[in-house]
């Protein structure tokens, strides 16, 4: 469970963990909790993800920055953000075949596609 703490006014939005200590949902006369008013608010979110996508979707201006303390991204990595099948010229077989779990769009894809897939 994440907390989103979306600033209207700065375009400073702020992400943490439902944990956090730095977590202070109340609602005002300006900002809402669960909502947003004209200030913005706090929404709360299954994951991490979907807080991004709201940003983007809802196209709120300013970016996401992580909370220091909680770091929310950490347990992102679990899962991989794409799967990249190699197979051999040689032969068909899965025995030639690896499965790569990417978790890191673009410095890992570099390396891993160097290594497997050679130079262009």
């Amino acid at each position: 469970m994440y907390w989103l703490r979306v600033s209207i006014g700065d375009s400073d939005h702020r992400l943490h963990r439902y944990d956090c200590p730095h977590i202070v949902p109340e609602e005002s006369e300006d900002i809402g909790v669960g909502e947003l008013k004209e200030d913005g608010g706090w929404l709360k979110f299954d994951s991490a993800g979907e807080a991004m996508k709201y940003i983007k979707d809802e196209r709120l201006p300013g970016t996401i920055d992580m909370c220091n303390f909680c770091k929310p991204l950490d347990d992102l990595r679990t899962e991989p953000m794409a799967t990249l099948k190699v197979e051999q010229a040689e032969s068909n077989t899965d025995q030639n075949s690896k499965v790569i779990k990417i978790t890191d769009t673009k410095s890992i894809w570099k390396r891993l596609s160097k290594r497997f897939l050679g130079e262009k």
